[in-house]
């Protein structure tokens, strides 16, 4: 079996990060093989030290050409092919190549959000092309009952239309450096917060702000390292200087690892106002750092009702109250990671791996 991955970048992100460890673990079986439509080729490097075949012939090309060269890419496919796009931009290419090639390679999707297919126009026309995509498409994959949910609610997919459910898997380290402990356990020492996201309003970056003024009010000392870059920068680095906490506030940028930052951490923030499921979630549950994160559904799937870092979804002042009670109570954090350690066990690469290749096989046959 041939497996085409097409996604839109091979910069670090989440959904980017999960499909090339599926192609990897899929390309110890299969010829695997994935295109790319733009950005920096941040995970090249690991997809061919994995066995997977990275092909640039869309890459960076205007979109007249990279139209022409799926259609030519495809007509050479046969049946024994899955062509598997991720996010819209890329389903959108890989539909028009299937559709114009009038080939035979079964075109499937994954959806890895819970918004819009495309967020920026009408939310009608949105839906329509998420229906058109869908409707030609072998198999729809959410990658949580968060996002399968939203999908059906906002009619981007068919009624008639199965939608499966595969949560990402994560691989855990074998030996994740252990993190820096702070100097003192004293209510004087300042707690390291963390958050890694892009710099979008979805991620909920403002409210860590406001949060942190909240925490700065009453006396409680701390920072906030943020890893990301976006286009809300200018705006978020405005408003921690508006509430009087700029100096708490550590903007990073982007970064190609993130084993550094968790290494120095305390506690891991994910206010998010909605996710597919959050893939920075697992990181953080596998180097054993607590999480404080707003209970939107995916975030329910991933860590579990009873977490007791979970707040009420855009609610700082209770997002501060999480962090009190929990940044220096050992007995609490302990517990903490007891339900990290065993809600990330659900979430096992060889289960990812394998639910697909058994839809996969269903098709082919």
């Amino acid at each position: 079996m041939k497996i085409i991955h097409l996604i839109t970048t091979l910069e670090r992100g989440g959904a980017e990060i999960a499909v090339k460890n599926l192609a990897i673990q899929q390309a110890k079986l299969h010829d695997v093989e994935i295109l790319f439509l733009k950005g920096v080729p941040e995970l090249e490097s690991s997809l061919s030290d994995g066995g997977v075949s990275v092909n640039k012939i869309l890459w960076q090309k205007r979109l007249s050409r990279q139209l022409f060269e799926v259609i030519f890419f495809l007509k050479q496919k046969d049946s024994n092919t899955i062509f598997h796009c991720h996010l819209p931009r890329s389903e959108l290419i890989g539909l028009f190549g299937v559709v114009f090639s009038r080939s035979k390679t079964k075109f499937c999707v994954t959806r890895h959000n819970s918004e819009p297919f495309f967020p920026r126009i009408p939310h009608k026309l949105s839906s329509f092309l998420s229906r058109v995509v869908t409707g030609k498409a072998y198999l729809i994959i959410a990658i949580s009952n968060a996002v399968g949910a939203y999908l059906r609610a906002n009619h981007e997919v068919s009624r008639c239309r199965d939608v499966h459910i595969i949560h990402y898997g994560y691989e855990r380290k074998v030996t994740p450096p252990p993190r820096a402990k702070n100097k003192s356990n004293s209510e004087l020492s300042a707690v390291r917060l963390g958050l890694i996201a892009r710099l979008e309003h979805q991620k909920g970056i403002d409210l860590a702000i406001e949060t942190s003024s909240v925490l700065e009010k009453e006396g409680f000392a701390h920072t906030i390292s943020i890893l990301g870059e976006g286009s809300e920068k200018n705006f978020l680095r405005q408003l921690a200087s508006d509430h009087g906490v700029a100096k708490n506030i550590h903007f990073l940028g982007k970064r190609s690892e993130v084993t550094s930052l968790l290494s120095q951490l305390d506690l891991i923030i994910f206010p998010s106002r909605y996710e597919g499921l959050g893939l920075v979630l697992l990181e953080a549950m596998d180097f054993n750092i607590p999480i404080i994160a707003s209970d939107i559904p995916s975030t329910l799937e991933v860590l579990g009702k009873n977490h007791p870092g979970l707040f009420r979804k855009g609610d700082t002042r209770e997002m501060a109250i999480r962090i009190k009670s929990i940044a220096r109570n050992s007995a609490v954090i302990k517990n903490i990671l007891i339900i990290q350690n065993r809600q990330l066990s659900l979430f096992s690469m060889d289960k990812y791996l394998q639910k697909h290749l058994d839809l996969y096989e269903d098709l082919i046959k």
